[in-house]
């Protein structure tokens, strides 16, 4: 998955709306493509959300800066820090959105500035993606 957030505003709510409550609460809070960063690094997982007072918040706040950026990650710090955040793993809405990314991918490899075969595309995707030609292939059927 490219972790790109959709870019027109229609194709953000109609993903968005596709999320679990807490999920679409982060996006409120952070954003779409921080949200979409911290899933992508902690989905699925229940965690104290450092202060970064003592050494080892601060080494968890370097963490977080990295995965989601120093913005998102002072934020979330700022309200949630010395809480527990559950950040729920968002599989189907993700894997909607990676599928759409593969789509566009596809579209753009065999247009006719792209010029390359179906097949060729897909292996490049897949790739690219770091799966298979039949996920590629899937997935391009459930988008289409």
């Amino acid at each position: 998955m490219t972790g790109t957030a959709p870019t027109a505003a229609s194709d953000q709510r109609a993903y968005v709306s596709q999320l679990p409550a807490k999920a679409r609460e982060l996006v409120d809070f952070l954003g779409l493509p921080a949200t979409l960063l911290l899933v992508k690094e902690y989905g699925g997982q229940t965690f104290m959300v450092p202060k970064g007072k003592r050494a080892r918040g601060v080494a968890r706040m370097a963490e977080m800066t990295e995965a989601i950026g120093q913005e998102a990650a002072e934020k979330l710090c700022h309200t949630y820090g010395g809480e527990y955040l559950a950040v729920p793993a968002c599989k189907r809405p993700l894997q909607l959105l990676r599928d759409a990314d593969m789509q566009s991918r596809f579209d753009a490899l065999t247009s006719r500035l792209g010029g390359q075969s179906a097949r060729n595309a897909v292996n490049q995707i897949a790739k690219d993606f770091g799966t298979n030609s039949s996920t590629v292939w899937r997935a391009l059927k459930r988008v289409s």
